[in-house]
């Protein structure tokens, strides 16, 4: 990671460059954890309202950097989750901070484009 994180280091940053980041980008460069708005209590309230049993499997687009995976593979230690994004630092940091936590049952990819088979996709939000 050490490489990666040097990215933005060796970059002359300036005002007028960091404002033209996408909010990937930016939350990569001041390792935001980005969690979902309620945090850990809008997982678990996910995980009831889609009666997600302890041995699901759970795709996560837009994993960053790995927040919300991370809390469904730490709730269900029986699921397998996949954290994806387009942002390699965020997927870095979300590997780096799996393993400090010793999570087994989470892993993250780094994908601009996915082909994956679903056999049934539940879709939540909470406003």
């Amino acid at each position: 990671m050490e490489e990666k994180e040097n990215l933005f280091i060796q970059e002359n940053l300036t005002e007028k460059s960091i404002s033209k980041m996408d909010f990937s980008s930016l939350v990569a460069l001041v390792r935001e954890p980005n969690m979902c708005s309620g945090g850990k209590e809008t997982i678990r309230m996910a995980i009831k309202e889609g009666n997600i049993n302890q041995n699901s499997k759970i795709l996560e687009i837009g994993s960053n950097t790995g927040f919300s995976s991370i809390e469904f593979a730490t709730v269900m230690p029986s699921s397998q989750v996949v954290g994806i994004d387009v942002n390699p630092i965020s997927v870095e940091f979300a590997k780096n901070k799996a393993e400090m936590f010793d999570i087994k049952n989470v892993k993250f990819i780094c994908l601009m484009r996915l082909i994956y088979p679903l056999k049934r996709i539940v879709l939540m939000s909470y406003l």
